[in-house]
């Protein structure tokens, strides 16, 4: 919050940016660029939404998982929540060919969802 008491948030990427501006409240003080090189005052707060797979990708070498571990380090004095969101690409993608209700029964189990938030 800045000193007026208005909402703040940060967008790294300029396309999301502006996808974000299009739908969020204008009063919300939203920046576009890398959080790091705001002029914000020490110790002001808030939060980081993440959202990441957690796994390498086995077909692609240069696509590596971020694991919670390396956002905790990453965070080291940040309180994290997480929960798994999202089952893995290749096997939501298989079993909702066999049967699109499967996706629901196979997103139920912890283990194959590979995405956090």
């Amino acid at each position: 919050m800045s000193d007026a008491g208005e909402t703040e948030a940060v967008e790294l990427l300029p396309v999301r940016f502006a996808q974000a501006r299009q739908v969020l409240p204008a009063a919300l003080n939203l920046h576009s660029g890398d959080a790091l090189q705001l002029a914000l005052p020490a110790h002001s707060g808030g939060g980081v939404l993440w959202c990441d797979f957690t796994v390498d990708n086995p077909r692609n070498r240069d696509v590596r998982g971020v694991p919670l571990a390396r956002i905790r380090n990453l965070f080291p004095q940040a309180r994290v929540r997480a929960q798994r969101i999202a089952l893995a690409p290749p096997i939501a993608r298989a079993v909702t060919r066999v049967r699109p209700a499967l996706y629901t029964l196979f997103n139920a189990l912890p283990a194959p969802r590979t995405h956090l938030l």
